[in-house]
């Protein structure tokens, strides 16, 4: 199969740059489809995940969130606010949601507020650990 250069730039770095054979992504208007040849296009890309055929056939998937994407000459340059693999995602919620525990457990609140902050705090680190684990392990 034919194949065609992808560029994912985000605000932070270049998440993927390479070959590939096909790319699905989330536009305002839906699902788009691109593969090599594809006809000269550019696009806005909604927040959702977008999947990648690599040249051995494998399927990586990918959350992004709001940017564009411009298609032309096999090459589909897309620039996002956010990239990242699905599992590293809810890694980045479980931190943003055990720092969010921890300041609010250094502000003056009830015992009950206390309590549910430490219980949310006590959540975010087990999702933590075992996302941890799952990286050790390589599942």
């Amino acid at each position: 199969m034919k194949s065609f250069t992808l560029k994912i730039t985000t605000c932070e770095k270049i998440f993927f740059d390479g070959e590939c054979q096909m790319v699905i992504l989330p536009t305002t208007d839906g699902e788009l489809g691109v593969l090599a040849n594809h006809e000269q296009m550019a696009v806005t890309v909604d927040e959702g995940e977008m999947r990648i055929q690599h040249l051995d056939g494998s399927w990586q998937n990918v959350y992004v969130k709001d940017g564009i994407v411009e298609v032309g000459d096999n090459l589909v340059n897309m620039i996002v606010f956010f990239a990242e693999s699905p599992e590293n995602v809810e890694i980045l919620k479980a931190r943003e949601e055990y720092e969010r525990a921890n300041e609010e457990m250094m502000q003056k609140q009830s015992i009950q507020e206390y309590e549910s902050s430490q219980a949310r705090m006590a959540r975010a680190l087990a999702k933590l650990k075992k996302s941890h684990q799952h990286h050790i392990i390589g599942t």
